[in-house]
């Protein structure tokens, strides 16, 4: 008599169907992906780097999300090394992400990668076949969006090397800078958060390169001091021999520098980048530091001498300090564009006072210049709301809480879309002037004239153009 099948409870298979599962993800994260990721890598590589790849191990942990690749090597066709590291290892905290609504990493670590650049006697170099002259062009990148929010509470970089050989100099270059090593800590894609870090970098000479600081990425700011020691002069003798006869019998330098610039947090938004790039292929010894704030601030920060140079609005009643003028640009009324205003088309004076104002600082020359404007015309702002950025103004605005006045080169990529309409102020415009501000018994070095001088050929061209307004 055949016997019956046991039966089990609902809880029970339940129990059965979990551990199934718990078991086959153990078996996945700890023995698939990693398999999955080591072949890609192995796959994928090579043709990126057009050198053979080797990589000893990838482990992987689905429980603390922690990735370690080990023994990664490009080497060249003839078996030289190019490229690699020991190991890399990268935390995920999945719980600390939900909570803070952001993507956090633990840490995440290099250890002792490499790289051997080589110019060969014909100039070239050993990482020219990186960029491939062959493809076709690449397409019109997208408008850029925003960074993700990002925490990365340990970045570092252990003992990594960088050998050098310049073969294309009547005598051959040949140095190793060993070890580098970097330590940045609570790194954090968020507006106005900093992160201290640490740069250090010993040659085989023993030369010594040191850079510390403070990084924030939005806005970008960096702020620090860069320090050299034991710099063997005669050791990059080679690159001195096309300009000049003269022989260096020896030497060693050692040096520091900083360089401080202060900009207001909006004029940050449109000449920072592009002047900063050609300031440091002329000035590529300098340390800079940027340092966003309000004008009054800037002010109080030249005259106390810590910053050399503020991109701000201009300051009137104020003899210490000297102006030196770089463009214009008009305010106008910002809306969303379900408001009424955006609506219609046309404003209404006796609607101006009754609507909700969201404006940056009321400490800023802008609000006082927006007061007194209005003054003129006779009229009060009365309800103001005081945001505490431009990026927190526009979005109140574009919820509908309430009106901004704005100058369209802020707002320009809003206005393009369509999430705000700009709208003029009336029949008087309001105006305000940027420029160089510094203070007035200071005399100018070669470096904060250039600066000055890159400020004025960027902006000519804008004032010519009428993007500024």
């Amino acid at each position: 008599m055949g016997g019956k099948k046991p039966k089990f409870s609902r809880k029970i298979k339940i129990l059965l169907w979990a551990a199934g599962l718990l078991l086959a993800y153990t078996m996945a994260g700890f023995l698939l992906v990693p398999a999955i990721i080591k072949s890609q890598m192995l796959k994928r590589l090579p043709v990126v780097a057009k050198r053979q790849a080797a990589v000893s191990q990838v482990a992987f942990n689905p429980f603390t999300f922690a990735l370690a690749v080990r023994g990664l090597s490009l080497r060249e066709t003839n078996g030289g090394d190019f490229a690699g590291l020991d190991g890399f290892h990268v935390q995920f905290q999945a719980l600390s992400s939900m909570h803070r609504r952001a993507w956090v990493f633990q840490d995440v670590t290099v250890a002792h990668p490499f790289v051997h650049v080589i110019r060969r006697r014909d100039g070239t170099f050993n990482f020219d076949n990186l960029a491939d002259t062959n493809s076709a062009p690449a397409p019109k990148p997208a408008a850029p969006s925003a960074l993700p929010a990002l925490v990365i509470e340990s970045l570092r970089i252990d003992g990594a090397s960088l050998q050098a050989d310049d073969l294309s100099l009547a005598q051959a270059f040949h140095d190793k800078v060993a070890p580098v090593n970097l330590q940045l800590t609570n790194l954090a894609i968020m507006l106005h958060v900093g992160a201290p870090f640490v740069f250090s970098a010993t040659t085989d000479a023993n030369e010594k390169f040191t850079v510390s600081g403070n990084i924030t990425v939005q806005p970008f700011t960096v702020a620090g001091s860069v320090t050299v020691a034991a710099l063997d002069l005669t050791q990059y003798g080679p690159y001195l021999a096309p300009f000049t006869t003269a022989e260096l019998a020896g030497g060693k330098l050692d040096a520091g520098a900083d360089y401080q610039a202060g900009a207001s947090t909006t004029a940050c938004q449109l000449l920072n980048p592009p002047v900063l790039r050609e300031f440091k292929e002329s000035f590529p010894d300098h340390a800079i530091s940027i340092e966003p704030g309000d004008t009054p601030e800037l002010v109080e920060a030249l005259l106390s001498h810590q910053i050399d140079l503020a991109l701000s609005l201009e300051v009137q009643r104020e003899p210490r300090i000297k102006f030196h003028p770089l463009f214009s640009d008009e305010l106008m009324f910002i809306v969303a564009p379900l408001h009424p205003w955006a609506r219609s088309g046309r404003i209404e004076r006796a609607a101006i006072a009754r609507q909700n104002y969201i404006l940056y600082s009321k400490r800023s020359i802008t609000c006082r210049l927006i007061t007194e404007h209005f003054r003129r015309e006779q009229m009060e702002l009365n309800t103001v709301i005081e945001a505490g950025s431009m990026e927190a103004t526009k979005e109140l605005v574009k919820l509908g809480l309430g009106v901004s006045i704005l100058a369209p080169w802020i707002t320009h990529k809003e206005i393009e879309d369509g999430s705000l309409v700009a709208l003029p102020p009336g029949r008087h415009k309001l105006q305000r002037n940027w420029g160089l501000l510094q203070w007035q018994g200071k005399q100018l070095n070669l470096a904060e004239e250039t600066f000055i001088g890159l400020c004025e050929s960027f902006c000519s061209p804008l004032r010519l153009s009428g993007k500024l307004n």
